[in-house]
């Protein structure tokens, strides 16, 4: 700080006055003055006035700024504009802290921002650079990158177009960003606060499901508050059933709008059933497993409704049924079958009240039972000869059971006096062998009868679809369940229980011919043999191959060499060779590292020796080192002109004998 202290002005100063100035510095509330005197033409460097030594000019409404000698100033590149409303920067514009504007900002240069910036209508002469310092090309635009920005292509384009109130819009023309309406319509707001949509000029409204996924079902939901209420779709994971659920109510009403309901289905637990209020036409076969209450008029086939009294019957034709009078009073009973003893004659019934009853005809009554024809029961009392289309017995049914389906036993009813049979299957042997063929359609549990001998007719297809069966045909039980005329194969069980005697699709017949058994010879693999077993059974052996074409035998081995007879490949493979009533015998067999060896004796210990990788033989030691070693024995040449053979180092041979006194010759060869 500088303080001047001023004295009485004169009419004109001198050069020669002098100014005293002070410097003061404020020290603990004490000062300590230092002074200075100076002449007047040293006051410029201090005062600025009109005559002082700062200098220079510039534009009008142009900011100044100090030239680089501090003393004179000059145009900076700011310019104020005339109405004062704005400035204007020519060059470089570098900003240190906080950069606010009120109004707007005009750039013709560079502008670099180094942190966040909000800018609203901002306008570029100039080029724009990203993060990465690029200046992008022609088209693209300015993206974020989630901390920063860049020039990206840019994938959309300008939207045209026009639509009627309500529709949804949709692309026309994708490619060019065109929209117009769709066919999918939003009402207006409905009195109850909701809105309607609708689709105008449809045809059909698909939900295509791909392939790939499989989980989860195609379907229409109906929801309430989020809460769903009924559905309908496309068992896609499961069967492949159309399904209609109700997830809340008692279930669903079918009719027109306004009117009962032409058909009612009741799911509500306990109280499960359909109402038709109006007329019901069946064209196919019908099977009700619960009551069936008709309270209106029922047609026959004839589209009769009948009289009082009549029944309805079966004409055997086309399945149909037809309006007849009833016979007279009292349990009416069809016949199903016969049992034939010794002389007498049991015949099955199936009485009209649900009972099953039998009628005994003693041999020489000279009666004869009709049926139309197709089921004649015939007794000669003269011959006492016993003549009957088929042998049928009474049955519960164990398991759901239809008619056609080979049964076997699976316990017995004491109650009731009558076999407990269940559906065969040959693919599992707990399930067989069969005792006869279900003659009708019946529940589990359920009361009815088989055929286990003779003619198996009636209401049966014996086409056999795809198999087409012919007459003559053998039909087994069928893997699985059922009837075939295909012989089962590999580990199935085969038994043959019938012939195809007539070929019709609605009157078919087969002879039933052989029950109780696996009674075919059971399916053997090829090259192997039958063997019995502990059970009296047969059994394909798995030890001995037959190689039939190039005769040769494999025991162990499906593949014997080609270059062998007999094959044998086993852990212990060995052959033995022993006289009847002798306890020694001999054997040859393979020990460690497929050496050959021979034995004999009581426990046919090994003997002789030969190893497989050199060749080596040994006689008493069953690792011979040499060609030929002989351990625990002696070698005899018994004929005195044979000794043993050498070969010398330039390939002469040498014969080594023994003459008499033990003297040693040796001779060439």
């Amino acid at each position: 700080m500088a303080i001047i202290y001023s004295y009485p002005k004169v009419t004109t100063p001198l050069a020669t006055d002098v100014l005293v100035l002070t410097d003061t510095t404020l020290k603990a509330g004490k000062r300590k003055n230092n002074t200075k005197s100076l002449a007047l033409s040293d006051l410029a460097s201090f005062v600025i006035s009109s005559t002082s030594a700062i200098t220079g000019g510039g534009t009008l409404n142009t900011i100044p700024l100090w030239t680089p000698d501090g003393f004179k100033l000059g145009d900076s590149i700011i310019t104020q504009a005339a109405s004062g409303q704005g400035v204007t920067v020519t060059g470089q514009l570098d900003v240190t802290e906080d950069f606010n504007v009120t109004g707007s900002t005009e750039l013709s240069d560079t502008l670099t921002v180094q942190g966040a910036s909000t800018f609203s209508n901002v306008s570029f002469q100039g080029v724009v650079f990203d993060g990465g310092g690029n200046p992008g090309t022609a088209g693209q635009v300015l993206s974020s990158t989630g901390t920063g920005v860049e020039w990206i292509s840019d994938a959309g384009g300008s939207v045209t177009g026009t639509g009627i109130n309500n529709y949804f819009p949709i692309w026309t023309d994708g490619p060019n960003g065109v929209i117009g309406d769709s066919q999918l319509k939003q009402s207006s707001q409905l009195s109850n606060g909701l809105y309607q949509i609708r689709m105008e000029n449809t045809d059909r409204f698909i939900i295509n499901k791909p392939s790939s996924v499989t989980s989860g079902d195609p379907a229409f939901q109906v929801a309430q508050d989020g809460d769903p209420k009924v559905e309908f779709g496309w068992d896609d994971d499961g069967g492949g059933y159309g399904f209609l659920y109700n997830y809340k109510g008692f279930g669903w009403r079918f009719g027109a709008v306004g009117n009962n309901p032409e058909l009612e289905i009741t799911t509500t637990a306990g109280s499960e059933g359909v109402t038709i209020t109006n007329n019901l036409t069946i064209n196919g076969s019908t099977t009700s497993s619960g009551d069936l209450l008709v309270e209106s008029g029922l047609k026959d086939g004839d589209a009769t409704y009948g009289t009082v009294g009549q029944v309805l019957s079966t004409t055997g034709t086309g399945q149909n049924v037809k309006w007849i009078d009833a016979p007279g009073g009292g349990t009416t009973y069809n016949l199903n079958g016969a049992v034939s003893g010794a002389n007498d004659f049991a015949i099955g019934l199936a009485g009209s009240d649900g009972t099953l009853d039998k009628v005994l005809l003693k041999a020489g009554t000279n009666i004869t039972l009709t049926d139309n024809g197709s089921n004649g029961v015939t007794i000669d009392s003269s011959a006492s000869v016993l003549a009957a289309e088929s042998i049928v017995q009474p049955i519960i049914a164990d398991g759901a059971l239809v008619k056609g389906d080979p049964v076997y036993i699976t316990g017995f009813n004491n109650g009731q006096n009558k076999n407990i049979v269940a559906k065969a299957d040959s693919s599992d042997p707990a399930k067989m062998p069969v005792v006869g063929i279900s003659d009708g359609t019946y529940a589990n549990n359920g009361a009815g009868f088989m055929t286990a001998f003779g003619s198996f007719n009636g209401a049966f297809d014996t086409t056999g679809g795809a198999e087409n069966w012919s007459v003559g045909d053998i039909i087994y039980v069928k893997p699985g369940g059922g009837l075939t005329n295909i012989k089962p194969g590999g580990t199935d069980l085969v038994q043959n229980i019938a012939i195809v005697s007539r070929v019709q699709q609605n009157t078919g017949e087969l002879e039933v011919i052989a029950l109780g058994r696996t009674n075919d010879v059971p399916n053997l693999p090829t090259g192997r043999l039958f063997v019995g077993t502990a059970t009296n059974t047969s059994l394909a052996s798995d030890v001995i191959y037959v190689d039939d074409t190039n005769d040769n035998v494999g025991i162990g081995t499906t593949s014997p060499n080609a270059a062998s007879i007999l094959h044998l490949v086993d852990t212990d493979a060995q052959l033995r060779i022993q006289q009847a009533g002798n306890t020694a015998f001999s054997r040859i067999f393979t020990g460690n590292n497929n050496a050959l060896r021979f034995g004999v004796g009581t426990t046919g210990q090994t003997r002789v020796t030969i190893l497989s990788s050199d060749g080596n033989v040994g006689i008493g030691t069953t690792t011979p080192a040499s060609k030929l070693e002989v351990d625990g024995g002696d070698i005899e040449v018994d004929d005195s002109a044979s000794g043993l053979i050498l070969r010398s180092p330039d390939g002469t041979r040498y014969r080594v004998t023994v003459a008499n006194g033990g003297t040693l010759t040796v001779s060439a060869v």
